[in-house]
Formats: C-alpha cells, sequence, structure tokens
C-alpha cells in the first residue's frame, strides 16, 4: 500500500505552472515538525523540521491557487512518488513528493483577502 498523510505549515505560496496542453500543476512544500524534546540551557521545546513537497494536477490546482498560501495550516494525503529533475549544472538529480489525492485546511481568509472564518474546505 502507498499512502501517505502529512499536516504541516506551507513555506510558500503554492507554485502554479500550466504545461502541456493547458495542464496545470500546482506545488507545494510542507514544513512537518517533529518535536525532539527540551533544549536543556532554556527549556524550549526543540522541533525538527522536515520540508516535504506536494503536487497537485488539473482544475484542483486552479483552483485552489488562492487558498494555499504561505504559514497556511494543511493536511495532505496521496501517494509517494519519484521524479528526476535536472539542475543547472545539467546533473539530473530524483525528487520524493506526494501526488495528492485529498488536502484540508481551515478556510480562513488569507490575510491579503477577505473570507470566511472557521469552515473546512476539503477536496
Amino acid at each position: 500500500m502507498n499512502h501517505v498523510v502529512i499536516s504541516g505549515h506551507l513555506g510558500k505560496d503554492i507554485d502554479l505552472r500550466i504545461g502541456e496542453n493547458t495542464r496545470a500543476e500546482g506545488e507545494i512544500s510542507v514544513a512537518v515538525n517533529d518535536y525532539i524534546g527540551r533544549d536543556d540551557n532554556t527549556g524550549d521545546a526543540k522541533y525538527w523540521t522536515t520540508w516535504v513537497t506536494a503536487v497537485i494536477y488539473g482544475d484542483r490546482a486552479r483552483a485552489l491557487q488562492d487558498q494555499l498560501y504561505k504559514s497556511r495550516f494543511v493536511c495532505v494525503s496521496g501517494q509517494l512518488r519519484t521524479r528526476n529533475y535536472k539542475v543547472a549544472d545539467g546533473k539530473t538529480l530524483p525528487l520524493t513528493y506526494i501526488l495528492v489525492d485529498h488536502i484540508e485546511f481551515d478556510r480562513k481568509a488569507n490575510p491579503a483577502q477577505p473570507g470566511p472564518d472557521s469552515q473546512k474546505d476539503s477536496s
């Protein structure tokens, strides 16, 4: 079974690209924080942050463009996938990401846009 569920805050606004045949692809970066204990000196909580890339395709990516912005808390589920991409020096590197089947977030307004509070949205 290939099923992944993560939750965390977005590190940046969705990166929406339009590919061949006008197919939309939206990429998000989710910061997943794992509690690792307390700092011995200050007593502050310490976390290990793992950045996870998730990809949303098609009309759903377009529809969520205004909803997926930096610092928004999301819960994402889908399949783990790997693809290769080229970097500036011509090397090919693997990228492991989540192909999004389902995404949930609180429907609070984007600070730049007015909107309803305390509703859930899922796609």
